[in-house]
């Protein structure tokens, strides 16, 4: 739909949305780079929703440090279609935006440093392998379920403007970045 009028910004086909672009992560980080991944590829809807299943694989799988909730951004639906993407050795890539939710609204959210320290990492090893691919990191005052781990952020994978190969091209990149930041 680039450049059309009246797109939908959200379809509930995994073929054309985000559960696929978090399919492709985990592909690369399980397959190419030999870092287990435990993916849910339900579409929550709200936080509360979500903090349940994070609060179920973290008493089945305790072990688990890092938690990605993996998004795409978007203006509202007034707005136009916003698209982030940059060319990365030769083919158009969503650009990626670590989002860190803190206690500035009042919720229980004492580690969030940790989290923002865990996202200038990915940001940096993101920009080193492919400059410009990572946005600005988005600090929020909301915590979005991230005082569940010391590692726990929102990846925006491009934005509702983007194409699903953008970010699926994307995805290759962040997950070197966090293969050689976890490692």
């Amino acid at each position: 739909g680039k450049g059309k009028k009246d797109i939908p910004s959200y379809t509930s086909d995994v073929k054309y949305n985000v559960v696929r672009v978090g399919d492709k992560l985990a592909e690369y980080l399980e397959k190419t780079y030999d870092v287990p991944v435990i993916h849910n590829g339900t579409i929550h809807g709200n936080y509360s929703k979500s903090l349940k299943t994070i609060n179920s694989y973290l008493k089945s799988y305790p072990s688990i440090k890092i938690i990605l909730d993996i998004h795409r951004d978007g203006l509202d639906a007034d707005k136009p279609k916003l698209r982030l993407a940059k060319e990365v050795n030769g083919k158009k890539a969503a650009q990626v935006m670590f989002v860190v939710g803190t206690n500035g609204s009042g919720l229980k959210h004492p580690n969030w440093r940790q989290n923002l320290k865990l996202a200038v990492k990915l940001q940096q090893k993101l920009n080193e392998e492919a400059p410009g691919l990572a946005r600005s990191i988005w600090i929020s005052n909301n915590r979005y379920n991230q005082h569940m781990a010391d590692g726990a952020l929102i990846i925006e994978i491009g934005a509702d403007g983007n194409t699903i190969e953008e970010a699926l091209e994307s995805t290759k990149y962040v997950a070197k970045a966090i293969s050689e930041v976890i490692k």
